[in-house]
């Protein structure tokens, strides 16, 4: 990369930041893809984390929708150009995909013949909950670090 390049695209993130700063997550979204394009793995992750519908609920974002195609492009966009936390988001947005599609009934005839308790699943789900959470706080200790801070509004 050139260093026009280079200070381009920090230019670029610097604006983005002001936008999520101020709430104006499309207008980051924007700046952080202007990045990307450049070449900034950086800046494509972002991007790819601005459409991921379980950061944006999980930030609690108003005003920009998700998109988990468009996450999935951004996320094979900042794997391709370096981005190691990538895979992970990829992964991600896999698993919460096969879980949306997984038929909900599938469990309720065990639990109703007696192979379950909701006692139990409820566990389970409580300690899914515990892990997504310690997954969402290295995600947002991942962008302050990188300068990409997405906060709620």
């Amino acid at each position: 990369m050139r260093p026009q390049d280079t200070a381009r695209i920090d230019e670029l993130m610097a604006h983005g930041r002001k936008m999520v700063d101020v709430g104006y997550f499309p207008g980051a979204r924007a700046y952080f893809q202007r990045a990307a394009e450049a070449g900034s793995a950086e800046a494509a992750f972002s991007v790819g984390l601005s459409y991921d519908p379980s950061f944006i609920a999980e930030i609690g974002a108003q005003g920009i929708q998700p998109d988990v195609k468009q996450a999935r492009i951004w996320y094979e966009r900042a794997k391709a150009l370096g981005c190691k936390d990538a895979d992970a988001k990829l992964k991600a947005l896999s698993n919460s995909e096969a879980r949306r599609l997984t038929p909900r009934s599938a469990g309720v005839g065990r639990a109703e013949a007696g192979g379950g308790s909701r006692r139990a699943g409820g566990d389970h789900a409580a300690a899914g909950r515990r892990a997504g959470d310690a997954s969402a706080e290295r995600d947002r200790g991942d962008l302050i670090r990188n300068g990409s801070r997405f906060r709620a509004r």
